[in-house]
C-alpha cells in the first residue's frame, strides 16, 4: 500500500545526513550574522512536549513527540518529531480504517514572523522545509514544505512558557499522492541555564522592586555617590515601603485563607528591596549630588 517503503525505510541516515548539510546552508542563509557564540546562545531557547495527527478534522490517532529549538526571538525554529503510532484514517469510505502513514522520524526548519500579539500572548506564522525518514500516503515525498500557525503565551517569571501549533507538511502536489501531514503541537520551554530567556519574555513577579532597584543603581556613580535629588530619593524610599507593606498585608491574607481551609501555613518571601531604601533618606552615608553654579 505504501510507496517507496523498502527504499525509505533502509536509508534513514543518509536522509538525516543530508537534512544536516541543508540546514546548515539554510541557517547560514536565514540566520542573522552571529558576533559571538554567547550572543546566540541568548536567544535560544529549548521546548519538548506532544502532540497529535490528524487529516480533515479527523483524528488519525498518530501520537507526536515534539522538541523544538528556537532562537532570535523565536524567529527561527529547528524542531525534531517523533510520529510514534500508526496514523489510521476512518471515514464513510474506509470504516475499517485506511493506513495512512507508519511511525517515523521527522525533522524541519522553519522562518516564523509575529503576527500580531496581545499582552502575554502572540500569534506567529512559519514557513520552511521538513523531511522525513517514510514516504507515505499522506506524501509520496520525504522533503515537503512546512508551515506552521502558533500561540505563544506566558505566565509570570522565567519558569515556563508555551506554544500551541498547528502544523501542515506536503510536497505542493509535486508528486501525488499529496494529502499532507497534519498534526498539532503543544510544547513548554526548558529552563535549564543552558540557554538563554529573551528579555521580552520575562515578566518579573516584583516589577516594582525591580524598577526602583535599577533606577537607584542607575543614579550613582563609580564612588557611590548618588545622582539623584533629595526630593527624588525620598519619593523612592517612600514607595519602597508602601510596596513593602501591601505585600505584608498579602501574605497575611493568604495565610488566613489556608488557615480557613486547614491546610498548612507556608512561609512567603518578602521581594527584595535595597537596605538603604528601608532606612530613613539619605542615612545610609550615600552623598546626594548637588547642583553647580
Amino acid at each position: 500500500m505504501l510507496t517507496d517503503r523498502s527504499e525509505s525505510s533502509g536509508k534513514p541516515a543518509g536522509a538525516f545526513a543530508a537534512l544536516a548539510v541543508l540546514l546548515l546552508a539554510i541557517g547560514a542563509a536565514f540566520a542573522p550574522t552571529i558576533t559571538n557564540a554567547q550572543s546566540l546562545c541568548t536567544s535560544c531557547e529549548a521546548q519538548i512536549g506532544l502532540g497529535a495527527t490528524y487529516h480533515f478534522w479527523s483524528p488519525t490517532g498518530g501520537l507526536v513527540l515534539a522538541a523544538t529549538l528556537s532562537w532570535d526571538e523565536s524567529r527561527y525554529e529547528l524542531g525534531v518529531f517523533r510520529v510514534a503510532r500508526a496514523q489510521v484514517l476512518r471515514d464513510e469510505a474506509y470504516h475499517e480504517g485506511r493506513l495512512m502513514a507508519d511511525p517515523y522520524w521527522g525533522l524541519s526548519l522553519s522562518r516564523r514572523w509575529q503576527l500580531f500579539q496581545r499582552g502575554p500572548m502572540k500569534v506567529l506564522f512559519g514557513f520552511g522545509l521538513a523531511l522525513k525518514t517514510e514516504s507515505d500516503q499522506l506524501s509520496a515525498t520525504r522533503w515537503d514544505f512546512a508551515s506552521q500557525l502558533g500561540l505563544r503565551f506566558r505566565i509570570p517569571g522565567q519558569l515556563a512558557a508555551a506554544e500551541l501549533a498547528v502544523r501542515h507538511w506536503s510536497n505542493a502536489g509535486i508528486r501525488l499522492p499529496n494529502h499532507g501531514q497534519d498534526f498539532v503541537t503543544l510544547t513548554f520551554r526548558l529552563n535549564t541555564g543552558r540557554f538563554g530567556i529573551d528579555r521580552a519574555e520575562q515578566i518579573s513577579l516584583h516589577p516594582v522592586v525591580e524598577s526602583i532597584t535599577t533606577l537607584v543603581a542607575r543614579n550613582f556613580d563609580s564612588e557611590g555617590v548618588s545622582t539623584m535629588s533629595d526630593e527624588t530619593l525620598a519619593r523612592l524610599i517612600a514607595k519602597a515601603r508602601m510596596l513593602r507593606e501591601l505585600h505584608r498585608a498579602r501574605v497575611r491574607v493568604q495565610q488566613l485563607e489556608r488557615q480557613l481551609r486547614g491546610e498548612t501555613a507556608k512561609v512567603e518571601k518578602e521581594p527584595e528591596i535595597p537596605a538603604f531604601l528601608l532606612r530613613g533618606k539619605c542615612s545610609s552615608g550615600f552623598r546626594t549630588s548637588q547642583p553647580t553654579a
